[in-house]
């Protein structure tokens, strides 16, 4: 919990959380006008090097081969062609955001692969949904509720007995969320600031065996200008701290970046088995 919300009083808090999950608020952030391309696990680019340590841990999650995924929390998805394309499974996501929804359609349509986009609440979801599947993935998802295992319970509830679940998470309890603090301090303050022991205890609290919760890369690098916003039109401090970023990463390429740790790594990925 950060210094801002130990001052605030309970219905400020209440505000904070509402905000968190606002569907106005995730319309709006998915609304772009290019389709993004999906994850290319291939790729050699230094800012792809997330995609490809998961890639990794996936080949080695994925034995034997899981037949039905839902990532929960899918706006704008570009994982969903990416699991469909390289392990074969077929692809579900659940989203309460239209505009979110539509985007995880068209990056389907795009990369040519089918899938199901459901539009709906993940604490009360479809009845065909529950126990439905061997793996839930959430990208940036659980951090976003003051109660994180509660959201994780919800999300556990489509995965059948023995099935798989994937939670990444950025790590703003770190070197990470100091910088958005001082960067993108409105996209630091939709976020729960979680350590890789709450997360794991999140995952216990809701009847989840842990298999391994791991930070990922060793500095945060990952520091966007582009996208909804042209890198001309970003910020003088956002500019720096992706030059800086694109310089991190090729050092890390280059093995010269120091291990994952819990003070600067970017990311926190659980993986965990349903009971």
């Amino acid at each position: 919990m950060t210094t801002r919300r130990w001052m605030m009083n309970s219905s400020e808090v209440d505000e904070l959380a509402a905000a968190r999950s606002e569907r106005g608020y995730w319309d709006a952030h998915w609304r772009i006008a290019d389709v993004p391309d999906p994850v290319d696990a291939s790729s050699t680019k230094p800012e792809d090097r997330l995609y490809r340590l998961l890639h990794r841990d996936f080949l080695e999650l994925f034995s034997p081969r899981p037949q039905r995924l839902v990532e929960v929390g899918c706006g704008g998805s570009r994982f969903l062609p990416y699991f469909a394309r390289t392990f074969g499974i077929e692809v579900s996501g659940l989203d309460y955001s239209n505009v979110g929804c539509d985007l995880a359609r068209a990056i389907l349509a795009k990369a040519g692969v089918r899938g199901t986009i459901v539009k709906g609440d993940m604490f009360d979801p479809p009845p065909e949904l529950i126990r439905a599947f061997d793996v839930v993935a959430s990208f940036g998802l659980v951090e976003h509720f003051e109660d994180t295992s509660k959201a994780i319970a919800a999300c556990a509830r489509l995965l059948r007995p023995g099935g798989v679940m994937v939670t990444l998470i950025p790590n703003f309890a770190g070197l990470y969320g100091w910088l958005y603090r001082f960067i993108n301090p409105a996209i630091y303050e939709i976020h729960v600031p979680l350590t890789r022991k709450q997360l794991i205890a999140a995952h216990v609290g809701a009847g989840m065996d842990i298999i391994r919760c791991r930070f990922l890369l060793g500095f945060p690098g990952v520091m966007d200008v582009e996208g909804r916003s042209h890198a001309a039109n970003a910020s003088a401090k956002r500019r720096i701290a992706a030059r800086v970023g694109r310089m991190i990463w090729r050092m890390e390429e280059a093995g010269l970046s120091i291990p994952p740790n819990q003070i600067t790594s970017p990311y926190i990925v659980c993986y965990a088995r349903a009971a």
